[in-house]
């Protein structure tokens, strides 16, 4: 297909090489006129040539007229063209051209309109990345929203793009799950077995422990610490998720979990790499970051712990040795996208694997604001431990998933975003969808 702006271009090139002047001596400009009416491009290129060629630039923008419309090999591309004002020259685009168009929007179906300007670059886009702990619920939709469009962009450009989906499956929100599942359980066998005050306590808790109950009957009775608890309650809250991205349209190449970094010795390799460079120290039994030296932009940067003293890695370190993998993995460009909640610590992140010697320039980061839901006018609740939670699942079945999607793209990620759910449902002009 013809890039009728190139095909000007080209036209505007042989007219200075036909004045024996070279066009990359030139600079040739090619606007949208903001007035419809002074046709679909313009160019000013007779008021830049009118020194050279010592001649009027309304005479020469006549004269570029005359040679466009003589030189167009039967395509018939520019329908009419007209000199205006000082010496613009204004053009309109034909009918033929649109014909064109349309027979080129036909055979490329789906295509049409992608870039190569990306080709056989790869990139990796880390979102969702919610831990296994329950279902989705509504505030995670823009989150998720926005790494579907930027997935969908960056392949529209040109990348491989590898989707992937990080989780903690070693964490103390795991082992609340598991307790909580194992509470539930011994619950169906004695109803006055104490609840845990950190536990999860959604409805769907108890069909996992029913599950269980199905499976095992009273066999697990007095074995809180099985991994039974924790496998069923993973992999019951990953089938509800991934049911979720499913009615989105979202599906993940690759999901890392935290666990395979210590298996594979990354966190400890990450560890040590620290010590040899002189970036960490210990103190009151715990390995620290010199968060002091590698970050020098932030007024009095404090060092953070990286290791607790009871051996226990802070959330830092397998986000640091998580992120020297992925750059080992050889993509282009890394894509992480995190809420406002994220705002200071992925940058610590990022100058402990920067401190390391490893390039970050391909690493980008997007950062989202909150989302409040409103139903009434009154605020919804969004937490998993919550008996009263609105799940992103629920949201879809309200507004549908492509109104959901619209209403959690269309304010800019870095403002906070009001989700009116009785306006998205709403068959109005106010409605933006």
């Amino acid at each position: 297909m013809v890039d009728i702006k190139k095909y000007i271009r080209s036209k505007l090139e042989e007219y200075i090489l036909e004045k024996k002047l070279k066009p990359q001596d030139i600079k040739i400009i090619i606007e949208r006129p903001k007035d419809e009416g002074n046709g679909d491009y313009s160019t000013s290129l007779a008021m830049i040539l009118s020194k050279q060629l010592k001649r009027n630039p309304k005479q020469i923008a006549e004269e570029i007229r005359d040679f466009i419309l003589k030189q167009q090999d039967g395509k018939n591309y520019i329908s009419e063209s007209k000199s205006a004002g000082p010496g613009f020259l204004n053009m309109w685009i034909s009918d033929d051209y649109y014909k064109n168009v349309i027979g080129f929007i036909l055979e490329e179906e789906d295509s049409y309109g992608k870039l190569e300007i990306n080709k056989g670059k790869t990139a990796n886009l880390e979102w969702v990345s919610a831990n296994p702990t329950g279902p989705l619920h509504a505030g995670h939709g823009r989150h998720i929203a926005l790494g579907k469009a930027a997935a969908s962009l960056l392949e529209w450009s040109g990348f491989e793009v590898t989707r992937e989906y990080y989780y903690n499956d070693a964490g103390k929100q795991m082992e609340n799950l598991s307790k909580s599942v194992y509470a539930r359980y011994r619950q169906i066998f004695d109803e006055k077995y104490p609840f845990p005050e950190d536990g999860y306590v959604g409805d769907y808790v108890i069909k996992i422990a029913e599950l269980i109950r199905n499976e095992y009957s009273d066999k697990l009775l007095n074995q809180p610490e099985n991994e039974i608890f924790k496998t069923a309650g993973e992999n019951y809250c990953f089938k509800s998720i991934k049911h979720t991205l499913d009615r989105l349209g979202i599906h993940h190449d690759v999901f890392f979990n935290e666990t395979s970094l210590y298996e594979t010795r990354k966190i400890k390799e990450t560890l040590e790499e620290f010590k040899k460079k002189g970036l960490s120290y210990e103190k009151d039994g715990a390995v620290w970051l010199k968060i002091s030296e590698l970050i020098k932009n932030k007024k009095d940067p404090e060092d953070k712990v990286i290791v607790k003293s009871s051996g226990e890695p802070t959330y830092r370190m397998p986000d640091m040795a998580y992120h020297v993998d992925k750059i080992k993995r050889g993509y282009e460009l890394i894509v992480d996208i995190f809420g406002a909640d994220h705002g200071d610590t992925y940058k610590e992140v990022i100058a402990g694997v920067e401190g390391l010697g490893y390039d970050t320039s391909k690493i980008k980061v997007i950062i989202h604001q909150m989302v409040t839901f409103v139903q009434d006018g009154k605020p919804v609740k969004m937490s998993k431990r919550s008996d009263n939670v609105y799940y992103l699942d629920d949201l879809l079945d309200d507004v549908g998933e492509d109104v959901a999607q619209f209403f959690f793209v269309m304010r800019s990620a870095n403002t906070h975003l009001d989700f009116d759910i009785k306006l998205a449902k709403e068959q109005s002009e106010k409605n933006p969808v």
